[in-house]
């Protein structure tokens, strides 16, 4: 065992002396800084000489402007006023001239011409209103309950018929028209059956007041009457 360690004591001892080496040469190092010394150059010597005197120009006058009011007024050479001209007196005129009299100059003279175009006179109003037809009995008396077809109460058919009359000039209708169905030929075929037989009316008037032909419009609602 005593062999065996022999060469770590050994190297154990180097290393303790090499840093003991190290640390020594630090310590020169740091006290040989330490006694440094600088020297510091000398202050540069000043400038001898003799002073220089500068001399400065005085400084330029004040420049006054004119007045502008004062330059504005320009002498002008007085100008002479033109001469008259000269005005040549003529022999004064006997000539006379004669007017008509006031009457004759109205009697001759034309009034212009009118430029808008000439209208023709208006028709004359007429004496009477043409008129149309008029109902001479009452309506309720040309279709009545009693005059429901025996057929229609059967089916039970009912409807709104109207109808178109032309009325002669006696008053009588002379022609009827269905003009909207109640839905029921039958309906139909007898209101203008019943109301050609019993309407009577006052005839059309034209503008002269004489009877005439006319039209007349009406609608009858066929309903089953209540029992």
């Amino acid at each position: 065992m005593a062999y065996l360690d022999h060469p770590h004591t050994h190297r154990r001892l180097a290393s303790v002396a090499g840093v003991a080496a190290v640390h020594a040469v630090l310590a020169v190092g740091l006290a040989a800084g330490l006694t440094i010394t600088y020297t510091l150059a000398p202050p540069e010597p000043p400038i001898k000489g003799e002073p220089v005197v500068v001399t400065l120009p005085p400084p330029p006058e004040p420049v006054t402007e004119p007045d502008p009011v004062q330059n504005t007024a320009i002498s002008t050479p007085p100008v002479a006023p033109p001469a008259p001209l000269p005005i040549q007196q003529t022999a004064p005129v006997d000539t006379v001239i004669d007017f008509p009299p006031e009457r004759d100059v109205a009697r001759t003279a034309q009034p212009p011409a009118d430029p808008r175009p000439t209208r023709s006179a208006d028709p004359p109003a007429a004496a009477f209103i043409p008129r149309p037809p008029a109902p001479a009995n009452s309506q309720g008396s040309w279709i009545t309950n009693a005059d429901y077809p025996s057929l229609a109460l059967r089916r039970e058919l009912e409807g709104d018929v109207a109808y178109e009359l032309a009325i002669d000039a006696r008053g009588r209708v002379s022609d009827c028209r269905i003009i909207a169905s109640g839905g029921h030929r039958l309906l139909d075929t007898e209101t203008c059956r019943l109301i050609e037989r019993r309407a009577r009316f006052t005839p059309a008037t034209d503008d002269k007041g004489q009877s005439t032909v006319g039209t007349w419009r009406g609608s009858v609602r066929w309903t089953i009457p209540e029992r």
